[in-house]
């Protein structure tokens, strides 16, 4: 029983996969030039910078195929579906069985357009099936930020991919660091693209703030990584120095890691889905909080810099101290125990409070810095010559 559970372990994926592959070709379908594959259409900010990139090729028509995490609230469903026709395989019954089928079916579809492109990220599935496009076909994904001491999921295939994009210059020095670790040649370097997220920046914000107190908010999803039981503990210790601090998480389950005898002094204000009422929330602010362990760039710093909102956050790894440089457009805790960084914070926070022409110095600053750096047109124009007007990877423009 054993041995045949282990053939049909090895069999489940690649046998569906060659009779998908086989109907795709003879099913003569016509695809686009360009087919993506991301995992769903959840809310976060990864999913996020997935919909714009695909907006900025929405001429070309393209296919998103979602392939790995059941959607819980499709809030970025129809930003997909405005730019690229869907295939929504989440909510497949037997998904993991069928996915093999479904990843060879796309495979051979692909065959039928020669020079086509497929774009990937976060899927495991597009990883597996990598080897068997043609040669014909450019294959690309993205890393929104790589864990140097963590095994990731696309190693195996990276001599596969014709170019990998980044969206920091530390995702780089980790990639680096994974290659030489797994014996990958170091020349697979060279294919490696440097692309940093964008937002749409939004009219100089009018701001009038009463001095009564301090506005402080976290605007992310709940996760172990992103420690907001740290944010908990900062609420709980202004309350009993009586700061005139008032912090509010908005997100999905935030409040689920803030450990119970904080949440009295934190106010919630939901998961908010609705761009008009997330850039509202930015504009009563005065300070966007962040303490993750790990990041890429997150997309909340980047809107909130873009409403005038100062960063204060953990310089966790990733780009984010490429960004935010520490009592010039933000503030940048580089402490890494837990409690050195609730007492940092505090002391940032108390400095704030008592004086607000720093705070109106820092806020000016956050903001230019995002209308000089944070352009989503820079960024679709970036995404559309590596996807469209591909100028070939020795094209300096890319190399980091």
């Amino acid at each position: 029983m054993r041995g045949m559970n282990r053939i049909l372990s090895r069999c489940y994926w690649p046998v569906p996969l060659y009779i998908g592959r086989l109907i795709g070709r003879i099913s003569r379908i016509l695809p686009p030039s360009l087919m993506f594959f991301f995992p769903c259409s959840n809310l976060g900010g990864s999913t996020r910078v997935h919909v714009d990139i695909v907006t900025a090729v929405a001429d070309r028509k393209p296919w998103v195929i979602l392939t790995t995490f059941p959607s819980s609230d499709d809030r970025f469903l129809a930003g997909f579906m405005k730019s690229a026709r869907v295939f929504d395989f989440t909510q497949t019954p037997f998904r993991r069985f069928l996915i093999g089928f479904i990843m060879g079916f796309f495979v051979g579809v692909a065959e039928n357009r020669k020079g086509s492109v497929v774009f990937g990220c976060n899927s495991v599935p597009y990883y597996r099936a990598l080897p068997y496009f043609s040669d014909s076909t450019r294959r690309l994904d993205l890393l929104h930020y790589v864990l140097p001491d963590t095994f990731h999921e696309s190693l195996p295939y990276v001599t596969l991919l014709d170019q990998r994009v980044i969206i920091t210059p530390q995702t780089r020095e980790h990639l680096l660091d994974q290659y030489r670790q797994y014996g990958i040649p170091l020349l697979y370097i060279k294919r490696v693209v440097l692309i940093e997220n964008g937002v749409f920046l939004p009219l100089p914000p009018s701001r009038q703030r009463e001095r009564k107190e301090l506005k402080v908010v976290y605007v992310g999803r709940g996760s172990a990584e992103k420690r907001i039981h740290l944010i908990g503990r900062i609420s709980c210790e202004c309350a009993r120095r009586k700061l005139p601090v008032v912090i509010t998480l908005a997100g999905n389950q935030v409040m689920d890691f803030v450990a119970e005898s904080d949440r009295p002094f934190c106010h919630w204000a939901g998961c908010i889905t609705d761009d008009g009422l997330l850039s509202q929330l930015y504009r009563q602010a005065d300070v966007i909080i962040m303490t993750s362990r790990a990041e890429g760039f997150p997309m909340v710093i980047m809107e909130a810099m873009a409403e005038g909102v100062v960063p204060l956050t953990t310089e966790a790894l990733g780009g984010i101290s490429c960004h935010i440089h520490d009592n010039e457009n933000g503030f940048l805790v580089t402490a890494e125990n837990e409690a050195e960084i609730v007492q940092d914070m505090m002391a940032r926070l108390t400095l704030l409070v008592s004086a607000p022409e720093l705070l109106e110095r820092l806020s000016a600053a956050a903001r230019q810095y995002a209308v000089e750096h944070f352009d989503i047109a820079k960024f679709c124009s970036q995404y559309r010559q590596l996807l469209v007007e591909y100028p070939g990877p020795d094209n300096g423009s890319y190399n980091l």
